[in-house]
């Protein structure tokens, strides 16, 4: 992380932060699909050398190759090089509750979802644009904790 400067702003990514971070995904990407360089590189179409660089944090790696885990391995795979971006937006209350936030959110989809909804059991266009502030801020919520958990583990 970057360290904030006088007036607490983030002084933004940095070359060496973004290769941290990509050699960081690469490892856990690798660990938790039991993948060698070999096979991470033919799943996201690139050579186990630009695996192994990236890796070893000595080149970065393409923005598209990133993009290509994330689709390969699912939603949420590269938000430690996404949070580099969104420092400012991710804070750093280690207390803050989701909890009531959750229980509004799945009240509203609940009700959403109710029969005598306007949508029956679907969701309508309206009541999904009803959720979509709760929806966002529970995400960045869900995002705080999973990149502090993923600085703790460092996979």
């Amino acid at each position: 992380m970057s360290a904030p400067n006088v007036l607490g702003i983030s002084a933004g990514p940095t070359r060496a932060a973004y290769r941290q971070r990509v050699a960081q995904i690469i490892r856990c990407v690798k660990l938790t699909n039991g993948l060698t360089n070999v096979g991470l590189g033919d799943r996201i179409d690139c050579s186990d050398e630009t695996v192994s660089n990236a890796e070893n944090e000595r080149t970065s790696l393409d923005p598209v190759l990133l993009l290509k885990i994330e689709h390969e391995f699912g939603e949420g795979t590269i938000d430690l090089v996404l949070d580099l971006a969104r420092q400012h937006d991710l804070g750093t209350d280690e207390h803050e509750d989701l909890l009531p936030l959750l229980a509004a959110l799945l009240m509203a989809v609940a009700t959403a979802r109710s029969p005598s909804s306007p949508g029956g059991i679907a969701e309508t266009h309206g009541e999904l644009l009803a959720m979509e502030t709760m929806l966002l801020d529970a995400r960045r919520g869900i995002n705080r904790r999973l990149a502090r958990i993923q600085r703790l583990r460092w996979c």
